[in-house]
């Protein structure tokens, strides 16, 4: 993914409250799947606004 960038921004509707898009991506051990967008799904992370759950690294 590093050198396929730069990426357009991602849709306001996926991103979760704290700014960021979070995808979970399953990869295979099968050549055929391995690495497939087909198994990338990003989701949306609930944040509670008062901080809680802040340990999310960044």
């Amino acid at each position: 993914m590093r050198s396929a960038g730069p990426f357009p921004a991602a849709p306001q509707a996926i991103h979760s409250s704290d700014g960021r898009v979070y995808v979970r991506w399953v990869l295979h051990r099968d050549p055929e799947k391995a690495c497939s967008v087909y198994y990338a799904r990003p989701y949306v992370l609930e944040v509670p606004a008062s901080g809680a759950g802040s340990d999310l690294g960044g």
